[in-house]
């Protein structure tokens, strides 16, 4: 199981076992299960934006791990420069966590309240997967709210965290810290049913049919149907010293074609 955890001002990571490059069609341990509401809370204006990353075509299912707080990385790989500052996050979150009210289709079936950290990180250049003693950014977000059966997704605005990319892949990844709500109908720890959206190939940028289990500390896959990619979306906001950049450049190449 890998975590993150806050002391002072420092990142730690605790980590179990060695990481292995070999793939896995089983999930160790977690589950895809099929999503009945989806949600979208955006408090990010995107007028003006540029989107380096997109992987938001919802396929119906959600993934949940052995536990909300291990963490389960999506490998993503951007479409633009090294260097490029990363503005705003869209990410996916989901909750299988039912009180037992929820009957075909009606009913609310318990709203849990989740915080959870958002994880960028480096990929290891010798084997791709994970470097946990390389990360960019650790993000926490509080407060959450999702129903019964339900998945959605949020925008938060990163922009001051001076997050860059590298050329490279990086890993997105989000562990649960702490779900509260109502008693759990099946019996089971409500942070065990909270996780991501499972989506389509990426429409921008590029990501594999695969995740990192923290589990494991391998690669898994659901043997392609559906794809291994969960729920994300990185933009940048152009400034406007490098949109008038990008003018002139504009306006250079039209000068070269007459």
């Amino acid at each position: 199981m890998r975590h993150f955890t806050k002391a002072a001002a420092a990142v730690a990571v605790v980590a179990a076992g060695s990481a292995s490059s070999a793939l896995a069609v089983d999930v160790a341990g977690g589950q895809v299960r099929e999503v009945r509401n989806m949600f979208h809370v955006d408090g990010v204006n995107r007028t003006g934006t540029s989107v380096c990353y997109s992987a938001l075509d919802f396929s119906g299912f959600g993934f949940t791990g052995s536990g909300g707080s291990t963490i389960y990385a999506d490998d993503i790989l951007m479409n633009k420069p090294g260097g490029t500052r990363i503005d705003e996050i869209t990410f996916s979150v989901v909750s299988f966590n039912s009180d037992g009210s929820y009957s075909n289709g009606t009913g609310s079936g318990g709203v849990v309240t989740a915080d959870l950290q958002i994880a960028l990180i480096n990929a290891d250049p010798n084997t791709g997967l994970p470097d946990f003693g390389s990360i960019k950014a650790v993000i926490p977000v509080s407060g959450i709210q999702i129903g019964s059966f339900s998945g959605g997704t949020l925008s938060i605005d990163v922009k001051d965290l001076n997050i860059l990319k590298k050329d490279e892949m990086m890993w997105a990844a989000i562990a649960y810290t702490n779900v509260s709500g109502p008693a759990n109908a099946d019996g089971s720890a409500l942070i065990d049913n909270v996780g991501q959206l499972i989506t389509g190939a990426a429409t921008k940028g590029f990501s594999n049919d695969f995740f990192y289990s923290g589990a494991t500390g391998d690669l898994r896959f659901f043997g392609g149907n559906p794809y291994a990619n969960f729920g994300w979306e990185f933009r940048s906001v152009p400034t406007p010293g490098a949109m008038a950049i990008f003018g002139l450049a504009g306006v250079a190449a039209t000068r070269r074609r007459r």
